[in-house]
């Protein structure tokens, strides 16, 4: 059980991480134009 917990978290880490750096880029995108 505490195996999927590991692996959901690290999901949503992964997930919060790969927004973060495509918020990113879409600013840095709009800075741009």
């Amino acid at each position: 059980m505490c195996f999927y917990i590991f692996i959901i978290c690290l999901f949503f880490y992964f997930a919060f991480a790969f927004k973060d750096t495509l918020v990113q880029r879409l600013s840095v995108l709009t800075a741009v134009l």
